[in-house]
C-alpha cells in the first residue's frame, strides 16, 4: 500500500468515527453564527497568548490572562453547543495524540 492509499484510509476511518462526526456538525454550526465564531476566535488567541507568556515568563500578565480566559470559557460553556464542542475538541486531541504514538511506537521514533 503506498502512502497516498494509507493517509486516505486513514482520513477515512477518522472521518466515520463518531467524535469526529459530531466535531465537524458542531464546528459548522459555531461557524455559521459569527458571534459564535468570534468568540471561539478570541478564546483561541487568548490561549495562543497564554502560550507566549509562558515562552517569555511574564508571570503577572499571564495570571490576567488566564483569568479572563478561564471566565470567558466558563462564559461560553453555557451554551450547550460550545460546551460540547469543546469537550469533542479535546477527545480529538486525545485520538490524534494517541495515533502519533502509535506511529511512533510501530517506527521506533521517539
Amino acid at each position: 500500500m503506498n502512502l497516498h492509499k494509507s493517509k486516505e484510509a486513514l482520513i477515512g476511518a477518522l472521518k466515520e468515527n463518531s467524535y469526529v462526526k459530531e466535531f465537524i456538525r458542531l464546528e459548522k454550526i459555531i461557524n455559521e453564527n459569527k458571534v459564535l465564531e468570534k468568540e471561539m476566535l478570541d478564546l483561541q488567541e487568548m490561549q495562543r497568548e497564554i502560550i507566549n507568556l509562558k515562552k517569555v515568563e511574564k508571570y503577572q500578565a499571564l495570571n490576567q490572562v488566564e483569568r479572563a480566559y478561564r471566565e470567558k470559557r466558563r462564559r461560553l460553556e453555557e451554551n450547550p453547543v460550545i460546551k460540547e464542542y469543546l469537550a469533542l475538541q479535546q477527545e480529538m486531541n486525545d485520538l490524534l495524540q494517541a495515533i502519533k504514538k502509535i506511529i511512533e511506537e510501530e517506527l521506533k521514533i521517539t
